[in-house]
């Protein structure tokens, strides 16, 4: 259950924008986005950046059979997260906090708390990157860059897609809906921190509703190597002006 740590659990979504998509905008990476960032909520919504807190429920199936859980998470831009977890163990009740504060992060779990190894870091931190690459504004800056993937069907829906690159990060592909400008997927590459293990790794959000002037995603399917690995429902997402510094210390203090 462990492997329930990952940070990559939200992607921000988009509405409905008029029109569709021209057929000689679908190699242009710049006008997919453009189309996307207005699909969102536009340019001015999504650069706020302000930081973010939502509640959830799910089922993570990487342990074989599923296991239910609910969970709380805070999200401050760009390098402070917590995320706190409460899930049922065969009738057994536990818990789960994990913190990441810039260079530093924390595991709490039953009782006692470990730090951060500077893989699970890495982690983390990458999980925040593809946050911030799924709330597109930033991608319109220089230290983008953004390459075409083409199409394909998400569903029965044709999506086009976009290849993110950056300097220090992995790659990230985003595809959206053809139609609409929604977005419909997120791939990357994501290394599983019990196993050591690089997995192929896609989220399918849906079910998107306004929160604070942008339409995010509050359904999402999280696949590995092509196996379900969560499923998510999110709920009660808020944007606010500040989270308290305490928030992101070391569990227990």
């Amino acid at each position: 259950m462990s492997r329930i740590i990952n940070g990559c659990f939200v992607a921000t979504v988009a509405f409905l924008a008029a029109g569709l998509v021209l057929a000689g905008d679908q190699k242009d990476p710049k006008a997919i986005l453009d189309k996307a960032i207005m699909a969102t909520g536009g340019e001015e919504n999504l650069a706020k950046q302000k930081p973010l807190t939502w509640k959830g429920k799910g089922t993570y199936h990487g342990a074989g059979e599923p296991l239910e859980f609910t969970g709380d998470w805070f999200i401050k831009p760009p390098s402070k997260q917590k995320t706190q977890f409460e899930f049922d163990f065969n009738g057994t009740k536990a818990s789960r906090i994990q913190v990441l504060n810039g260079d530093k992060g924390w595991i709490s779990m039953g009782g006692s708390v470990d730090e951060m190894t500077e893989e699970q870091v890495v982690e983390f931190k990458e999980g925040l990157y593809a946050l911030r690459v799924a709330s597109l504004a930033p991608l319109t800056g220089k230290e983008f860059t953004l390459a075409p993937l083409g199409e394909e069907k998400i569903g029965d829906r044709a999506a086009v897609g976009i290849k993110v690159s950056s300097k220090g990060h992995r790659d990230i592909g985003l595809y959206f809906d053809k139609e609409t400008g929604m977005l419909a997927k997120t791939q990357m590459r994501v290394k599983d921190i019990l196993s050591d293990q690089e997995m192929d790794q896609e989220s399918l959000p849906s079910d998107y509703k306004d929160a604070g002037g942008v339409k995010r995603a509050h359904k999402m399917v999280i696949n590995r190597d092509g196996k379900k690995w969560i499923e998510l429902e999110i709920s009660e997402f808020k944007t606010v002006d500040t989270l308290d510094e305490s928030l992101f210390g070391k569990p227990g203090l």
